[in-house]
């Protein structure tokens, strides 16, 4: 580097370098503190260090500062040099945030002063390609290509026209002539007719003429993409590409020309996988195929065709094959082709390489698509629906006795399973029963429980107490009989493997939940408690032996967190190695123990970690969009376009945001407490993630499906519902139960909650313009969003891994819904207060006496606000009438996790707007001199006063608040000294002594660890809560003093 002579420099240099973050942010703290190290760096240096320190605030997750540090250099260098050692420093920040467009603008003098330098100008081109902007990056790929005489950056043009056309669809028609006559010239400059002969395709030709084809696609050429692709499709050697677009096309067109060379590409692939090593790679490309002619076949021929497959289903008259030239494109004479191509490839698979690993797929692929075609025919043909029926369970008997429903298998079945009748699949039951008797290996328990989770998913009867405890009871007397027959030696497993046995304990426990989650919260009484006892010992027993089962932790997690032991939750998670896109997926299962107990600045460490994974994430696909481009890959590159969109957009993404800005807004609230500040100065971070959620919110209120959520919907969903849901079958009982984001499944909370966090600092601020129409535009969210609380819809975002059974919360799962519930009925109690608060503070605030109308706003919204808080006093009177509950489950459910919850953030508005009220009164007396009417002035300055008399009068909520605040004090300490109760006596439950009468391998070392552990997570967390709340009767009581 040029400018390091300086060793202090060279040395913070080396520490960033080496990922010494910490390191190097104490030495940038020491240069920058001392005097005599300053004066000996230039004014260059001097801009290095606070770029390094910029880099290592935005490492170390200060994103505001290290973004403000940016956007200051940025517009105070508006020539900037780019071959300054400053732009490694500079674009290394803008890495951290999507600043590509920005960083770009700083250097376009540079590039434009070097636009002859090859190097320099492709810079800029992959810039472009990081902002995503193709409109100027096909500009300047045209440069590239004339400049420089590369003949690719002339398709790229055409391409990135393309995509930028794209962005419009209503007029993306008329807008690809000028692409076309690129493209065109492109493809006789490549000469592709000469390439095809002589056998000299290239990547790059191939990506022009699929490009050739999507655009004739996309103009509604129909006829003429046809031409093109029958001309191409052996230059571009894709035939799932092929396939895919003669589909397409004859899905529109529903041309006989189209459908007869579609079959011929389908059956030649099916010729050229005829040894069928790779046939099973081929499944979807022939399931479409089987699908797209099922539904252009007439009725009365495909009755004729399903009335003869009946008779013969083998076709034993002859041997037939795919590699036989069919003579038609009638849909009846394809599909009699197809099945008995099927027939007889499936034949010859079993004859012959009955041991080939790849085969035996190949012949559960075959078996797959003749199931495909039963489940059609049963549909279209009702009354051969029996026949069809039997026919499937005959294939499915006969892909259990070749497969042994091993893990692989159970899934792919289902769905034929849900076309069987009732008989039928009682049948299927004993059948497998039987292969489960006759095998002896450890592989039998896969049979017997994947049975199970096919049997419960369609069949499991009531789900009576006395049928769960029997059930249970068999399960897991099933998984000690395994470990004493098949593990009578165990020394533990390899990393990343599971016990084969393992479902049992799964099972035994996805009942127990079931049953638990049947009850309403107001019946969670000991004896429930009891069954989250029991059930958490039979997880971290199965745990502790198969350290490595995920779905094992997972559901203790979820546990763990609606018993109020997040700490434990935590723990596990962190032998979990969750890290990339599963923090997304898998976030909520870590996150929800915290926030029901309102202990969110406990997962600050694991919110930092899934932010950097983004960031991480969005840098990668801006580097994957430039690898597209230069190896040729121009189809890959919407793909990874989008998925940086999916990422960036991601729900769970700002909620981790917002817990950074809660804790920031708390932790100044905290400080003007101690200092009795009454005006917040500037924060960096409050600023960055109040500003980038509130363009999140503006986003999603503009359109919803702009976000996106990527969490994995089956997690600890019991193994039942997810064979219910794999089947498309209805979801039977209640087996499912909610196990999403708690607060989080009402799109409207997340509005909300951020609207009050952000005013909380707003109002703290200057009055200037800007503050004041942000705190308009909160005031307005807060509102609206208060109104549509319990307003959840799944639906309206672009959800991954989408299972429609369960985008509605599942009314069965009685505990959670009466829990969500109740905290809706409290905190829109509780947003509707801090409304009014807000409202009223502002409105004293921007004090204008010339406003004609604002007294009687003022005087009438007093009203509002007494009146509200009139109602949240007698909801909480009410709970100071329970005393006998006071330490129930029921209590710890409903008050700890609900009203604790919303009345410790309440604490937080009453000290902001109390303090900010008494802090107006010399501002207002200021603008009233202005006025003339000396009866206003009075009014005016009595109502002022009646204002801050809300925090002082005797009967105020702030009492109350104190009042209660000592009976949650009361409520912790008595759930810890007495919620371990559940877990002392655990020796006396029946299925307990069941596990521990087995001997089952660590079954007491587990529950004396359950309980030690148990005892220390109340001890430590309890304990923090019980800190909190005397915070809280701290602050209510400085506050009514």
């Amino acid at each position: 580097m040029k400018n390091l002579p300086n060793p202090k420099l060279a040395t913070i240099v080396e520490s960033i370098q080496a990922g010494q973050i910490q390191t190097a942010l104490r030495e940038i703290t020491s240069v920058m503190s001392k005097p005599k190290f300053k004066e000996k760096l230039t004014s260059e240096q001097l801009e290095m260090l606070n770029l390094l320190r910029g880099l290592c605030l935005a490492k170390v997750g200060q994103l505001g500062e290290a973004k403000h540090i940016f956007m200051e250099f940025t517009e105070s260098h508006k020539n900037f040099d780019g071959d300054s050692d400053l732009t490694l420093w500079i674009s290394n920040i803008a890495a951290h945030f999507d600043l590509t467009k920005e960083l770009r603008v700083l250097l376009d003098s540079y590039f434009a002063k070097n636009e002859k330098d090859e190097k320099i100008t492709m810079e800029r081109f992959h810039l472009l390609l990081k902002e995503k902007n193709f409109a100027e990056a096909q500009s300047q790929a045209i440069k590239i290509y004339k400049n420089f005489n590369k003949p690719n950056f002339l398709l790229f043009s055409v391409y990135f026209q393309y995509l930028d056309k794209l962005k419009d669809p209503k007029t993306v028609k008329d807008q690809l002539k000028l692409p076309m006559m690129f493209l065109d010239k492109f493809i006789k400059g490549q000469k592709f007719e000469e390439r095809i002969s002589a056998s000299k395709i290239e990547r790059i030709d191939q990506q022009a003429a699929k490009l050739l084809i999507e655009m004739l696609l996309k103009q509604e050429k129909d006829e003429d993409a046809y031409q093109e692709l029958v001309k191409y499709h052996k230059l571009m050697d894709d035939k799932d590409f092929t396939i895919q677009t003669l589909s397409d096309i004859f899905t529109k067109t529903s041309s006989d020309k189209v459908l007869h060379t579609l079959t011929s590409h389908v059956f030649a692939l099916f010729n050229e996988n005829n040894d069928l090593n790779k046939f099973r790679y081929s499944y979807e490309v022939f399931k479409h195929f089987l699908n797209l002619v099922l539904s252009r076949i007439e009725e009365d021929k495909f009755t004729a065709l399903a009335e003869e497959i009946l008779k013969d289903t083998e076709f034993k008259g002859s041997e037939f094959g795919f590699g036989e030239e069919f003579k038609t494109p009638e849909p009846k004479e394809i599909l009699h082709c197809f099945w008995y191509g099927l027939a007889s490839s499936k034949k010859m698979v079993s004859e012959k390489f009955s041991n080939n690993a790849n085969l035996k797929n190949s012949y559960k692929t075959i078996i797959t698509l003749q199931l495909d075609f039963c489940a059609a025919a049963i549909s279209k043909v009702p009354k051969l629906a029996g026949g069809f029926s039997e026919l499937a369970l005959k294939f499915v008997k006969e892909y259990c006795d070749h497969f042994r429903l091993t893990f692989a298998l159970a899934e792919e079945v289902y769905p034929y399973v849900a076309v069987l009748q009732k008989t039928q699949r009682e049948e299927l039951y004993t059948h497998l029963e039987s292969l489960f008797v006759k095998e002896t290996s450890i592989n039998r328990c896969l049979t017997d429980i994947n049975n199970h989770k096919l049997k419960w998913a369609f069949d499991f009867g009531e789900l009576t107490q006395e049928n769960v405890e029997k059930t249970t009871k068999a399960l897991i007397s099933k998984f000690a009989e395994h470990m004493k027959q098949y593990y009578a030696d165990y020394k533990g497993v390899e990393k990343g493997e599971r016990l084969l046995n393992d479902d049992y304990l799964l099972l035994a426990a996805d009942i127990l939940i079931a049953f638990i989650h049947s009850h309403d919260v107001e019946k969670i009484d000991e004896k429930f408690f009891d069954l989250y006892s029991l059930t958490i010992y039979i997880l971290e027993l199965g745990i502790a032996i198969s350290p490595y089962n995920h779905d094992m932790k997972l559901r203790a997690m979820y546990l763990y967190g609606q018993i109020g032991a997040p700490d434990r939750a935590q723990d596990i998670y962190k032998t979990m190695d969750i890290k990339a896109i599963q923090l997304d997926t898998l976030g909520y299962v870590f996150f929800t123990p915290f926030s029901q107990l309102s202990l969110e600045d406990r997962l600050l460490d694991l919110c930092r970690d899934g932010i950097k994974y983004h960031i991480e994430n969005m840098r990668e696909s801006k580097e994957s969009i430039i690898s597209c481009v230069k190896n040729d890959n121009l189809e890959k590159l919407p793909q990874f376009v989008e998925w940086e969109r999916l990422i960036a957009s991601s729900w769970f993404k700002a909620h981790l945001e917002l817990i950074h800005l809660e804790n920031e807004v708390r932790g100044n609230i905290k400080k003007d407490q101690e200092t009795s500040n009454l005006v917040s100065p500037a924060n960096f971070e409050i600023d960055y993630y109040g500003d980038l959620l509130d363009k999140v919110v503006d986003r999603f209120l503009r359109n919803p499906k702009e976000l996106s959520m990527n969490f994995d919907m089956l997690v600890c969903q019991p193994l039942m519902v997810t064979a219910s849901i794999k089947a498309k079958h209805p979801l039977q009982h209640n087996f499912s139960f909610n196990t999403f984001l708690g607060v989080f499944d009402s799109q409207q909370m997340f509005i909300a909650r951020l609207a009050r966090t952000y005013l909380l600092d707003l109002l703290c601020r200057d009055n200037s313009e800007s503050f004041c129409k942000l705190i308009e535009k909160q005031l307005d969210n807060l509102q609206s969003a208060t109104k549509n609380l319990e307003k959840v819809d799944f639906g309206q975002f672009h959800i991954h891994n989408r299972h429609e059974a369960l985008l509605k919360p599942n009314s069965f799962d009685k505990l959670n819904s009466s829990l969500i519930t109740k905290l809706f009925e409290f905190e829109r109690k509780a947003l509707e207060i801090e409304h009014s608060l807000f409202m009223a503070l502002h409105r004293w605030q921007v004090f204008d006496a010339a406003n004609p109308n604002l007294y009687e706003d003022l005087v009438s919204h007093l009203k509002t606000l007494n009146s509200n808080l009139k109602l949240l006093q007698a909801d909480l009177q009410e709970l100071l009438s329970k005393q006998d509950e006071v330490l129930t489950p029921r209590a710890f459910f409903l008050e700890l996790k609900n009203a604790g919850r919303f009345i410790g953030r309440l604490t937080e508005t009453f000290w902001i707007v109390g303090t900010r009220l008494s802090n107006v009164k010399s501002s207002v007396n200021k603008a009233l001199k202005k006025v003339k009417d000396d009866e206003l002035k009075k009014n005016y300055t009595n109502l002022l006063k009646e204002y801050t008399n809300i925090f002082k009068s005797e009967d105020s909520v702030l009492l109350i608040l104190d009042k209660l605040f000592s009976r949650f004090g009361l409520l912790v300490k008595g759930f810890k000294e007495n919620g371990l109760k559940s877990f002392e006596k655990l020796n006396e439950n029946p299925l307990a002594q069941l596990v521990l009468e087995g001997k089952i391998v660590r079954s007491e070392e587990t529950l004396n660890n359950l309980k030690d552990g148990i005892r220390r997570n109340y001890v430590f967390i309890l304990g923090i809560l019980e800190d909190k709340i005397k915070e809280r009767i701290k602050s209510v009581k400085q506050l009514s003093a």
